[in-house]
C-alpha cells in the first residue's frame, strides 16, 4: 500500500518541475518498502499484499481457486499440487480414515459398517465382501454418446472411420524412456503444440495466456510417472496416457504424437508396453464370457506377433481360466467368481494381479477403463498402433454380437474332447485312452473371418510374422513356444455358433508328449 511519506525527485515543488510523485509500496507480511517501479505485490488469501520474497517463502498456490495462501493453510494432493483449505482442498481430497494418507475424492470408499472413509488399501483390510455393481449401456450410447475426445470440444471436422471401422472410445498408454532432456511440463507443451498444429481451431495462444496451464485440455493427454520402465540404464521415463477417442482422429493422433517424441530423442526399452484400451460398457456377463473364450482360442496368434519377452514376461500373462470354468459361466456373479480364479470377493485394488495378463478385464471392473489389451510390446510406431487397434476393435465388436445370441446355444460344443486313439510308430501301433484335447486354438484364416479382419491388417501381421522370424533376438523355436500348449486347431461357424476341430497335433498324443514341430503348425498360423 503507498506509504503517507511520498518520495519526490529533484528540488522545488512538483509542479514546478512536473514530475510525478512516487510512491513506495509496504510488505504486509514483512513490512519492507520497495518503490513501486521496480517492484509488484502479490494479493493472498484475506487481502493482503506480499512481496515475492514473501510469497516465495511462507505461501504456496492453490490449484483450485488459483490463490496463493499460506503455507500453514495449504495441503498437498497425491499428484503433488496444493490446494488451500478453505474448501477447495476438501472438494477434491480426503484424509483416509485407517492410515491418514491423503487420496483424491473419487476414490474414496465408505464402509457403511464403521462411518469412515477409507482409501482403497485400507478398505480392503477391513476383509468385507465387495460386490460389483453392473451397469450395462445400451451399444447405441456406446457408439454415439460424446463423453471424451469430440470434433466439438477438440476442434476437427469430424469422426471419420475410413481405417477403424469400430465407433468404439479407445484410449492408449505409450510406455517410453527418454535421455532426461526435458521436463514433463516442456514435453506437456510441445504434445500440445503438435496436436494443436492439426486442429482447425488454434487454442495456443488461449492456453498460453493461463497462468497455470492446462495443456492436456489441447493435447488430450496426460503424462504420468511410472517407476515400472525406468532403472539401470534406462533413467529417465513416462507414460503417455491418451484420453479415448474413436475411428481415425485415433490413427491422426497417434501419428502427431509418436513422431513429436521420436524427434525428442524417446526410445523403447525391453521395460515397455503399449497398451490399448477400449470401451465395453455395453457389454454384459455373457458377452464377457465370448471374449474370453475367443480370446483364449486366439491367444497363441497374438504372442507370435510380438517379441519373446511377452509371452514370457509377467505384465501380459496369458488367460488363466480352463475351458471347465469358462463354459460353466451361468451370470454375473459367476462371472465374477470366475474371473478372479474363485475369488469371490471382487476386489477394487488398482494394482490387484488380475490386471497383469494380456486380457485385462479388471480395467473394466475395477476403474471402469474398458477392456486393456496388454499383449503389445513397447512402440513409437504409429502403424503398428493402427492394426493393433483395428485388429481388436473387430474382435470387440464381433464378441459383442456373437454374445447376444450364445445363450441356450451349443458354442462350446466341439472345443474340448476325451478320446481313445491309435498311435502309430516304427514298431508298432497301440491305443491311447482317455486322451485330453483340452487346449484349442483357431486357425488363422478362422480368426480373420470370424472377426472380419480388413485385408491391409491381414497384410501387416503377415509381415510382421515375417519380421519376428527374421529378427537376429528371436529363439528359433519361438512359434513352437507360442502353440506349445495347444492340443489342437478348431474353425468357428458363424452360422451355427460352435466349433468343429481341424486338426489334433500329435506333439500332444502317445504316453510321452513330443516335441512340437514346426511343420505341425504352419499351415494354421502363418498367415
Amino acid at each position: 500500500m503507498p506509504t503517507n511519506n511520498d518520495v519526490i525527485q529533484g528540488s522545488g515543488s512538483t509542479d514546478e518541475f512536473n514530475i510525478p510523485k512516487i510512491y513506495r509500496i509496504q510488505c504486509d507480511c514483512c513490512s519492507t518498502e520497495y518503490d513501486e517501479r521496480h517492484h509488484i505485490l502479490t494479493m493472498v488469501a484475506g487481502g493482503d499484499e506480499i512481496c515475492e520474497s514473501c510469497r516465495d517463502d511462507h505461501y504456496e498456490y492453490c490449484s483450485n481457486c488459483s490463490e496463493y495462501d499460506h503455507g500453514n493453510n495449504m495441503h498437498s494432493a497425491p499428484d503433488g499440487t496444493s490446494y488451500c483449505s478453505d474448501g477447495c482442498f476438501y472438494d477434491y481430497c480426503f484424509h483416509c480414515d485407517g492410515c491418514e494418507d491423503v487420496g483424491w475424492t473419487d476414490e474414496i470408499y465408505y464402509n457403511e459398517s464403521d462411518g469412515c472413509n477409507y482409501c482403497e488399501y485400507c478398505y480392503q483390510d477391513n476383509d468385507e465382501e465387495d460386490y460389483y455393481e453392473w451397469s450395462v449401456f445400451s451399444p447405441s450410447y456406446v457408439s454415439d454418446n460424446d463423453n471424451w475426445i469430440t470434433p466439438s470440444r477438440n476442434s476437427y471436422k469430424e469422426d471419420t472411420f475410413n481405417l477403424i471401422k469400430s465407433k468404439r472410445y479407445q484410449g492408449v498408454e505409450i510406455e517410453c524412456n527418454d535421455h532426461g532432456n526435458y521436463s514433463r511440463r516442456i514435453l506437456e507443451k510441445m504434445l500440445a503444440r503438435k496436436i494443436d498444429d492439426t486442429r482447425e481451431v488454434s487454442k495456443m495462444v488461449e492456453m498460453e495466456q493461463e497462468t497455470h496451464p492446462h495443456w492436456s485440455r489441447i493435447s488430450g493427454l496426460d503424462i504420468t510417472s511410472d517407476g515400472s520402465i525406468t532403472g539401470g540404464d534406462d533413467e529417465y521415463g513416462y507414460e503417455y496416457v491418451l484420453k479415448p477417442r474413436r475411428g481415425d482422429v485415433l490413427f491422426t493422433d497417434l501419428q502427431t504424437i509418436t513422431q513429436a517424441l521420436i524427434d525428442s530423442d524417446c526410445y523403447i526399452s525391453r521395460k515397455c508396453g503399449y497398451h490399448l484400451h477400449i470401451d465395453i460398457r455395453d457389454y454384459d456377463w455373457y458377452h464377457l464370457t465370448t471374449l474370453l473364450a475367443m480370446t483364449k482360442l486366439i491367444e497363441p496368434h497374438i504372442y507370435s506377433w510380438c517379441p519373446i519377452s511377452r509371452l514370457k514376461g509377467n505384465w501380459c500373462n496369458p488367460v488363466s481360466q480352463s475351458w471347465y470354468d469358462i463354459r460353466h459361466i451361468s451370470g454375473r456373479e459367476k462371472f465374477i467368481e470366475q474371473y478372479y480364479d474363485g475369488d469371490r470377493k471382487f476386489r477394487t485394488d488398482k494394482y490387484h494381479d488380475k490386471r497383469y495378463h494380456g486380457l485385462n478385464l479388471h480395467s473394466h471392473f475395477g476403474t471402469n477403463q474398458g477392456v486393456e489389451l496388454r499383449y503389445h510390446a513397447g512402440t513409437l510406431n504409429a502403424t503398428k498402433m493402427l492394426h493393433w487397434s483395428i485388429f481388436w476393435s473387430q474382435v470387440v465388436d464381433k464378441c459383442w454380437e456373437i454374445g447376444e445370441n450364445i445363450r441356450g446355444s451349443d458354442f462350446f460344443d466341439g472345443l474340448t474332447s476325451r478320446e481313445d486313439i491309435k498311435v502309430s510308430d516304427e514298431n508298432s501301433v497301440r491305443s491311447v485312452s482317455n486322451l485330453f484335447f483340452d487346449r484349442p486354438t483357431m486357425d488363422i484364416k478362422n480368426v480373420f473371418d470370424t472377426f472380419d479382419i480388413p485385408q491391409i491388417t491381414r497384410d501387416f501381421y503377415a509381415k510382421r510374422q515375417i519380421e519376428i522370424q527374421n529378427n537376429p533376438a528371436t529363439p528359433s523355436e519361438h512359434f513352437q513356444r507360442c502353440f506349445h500348449k495347444t492340443t489342437h486347431f478348431v474353425e468357428f461357424d458363424k452360422e451355427k455358433l460352435n466349433f468343429k476341430t481341424i486338426k489334433k497335433l500329435p506333439h500332444r498324443t502317445g504316453y510321452v508328449r513330443g516335441d512340437l514341430k514346426f511343420d505341425d503348425i504352419s499351415q494354421h498360423f502363418v498367415i
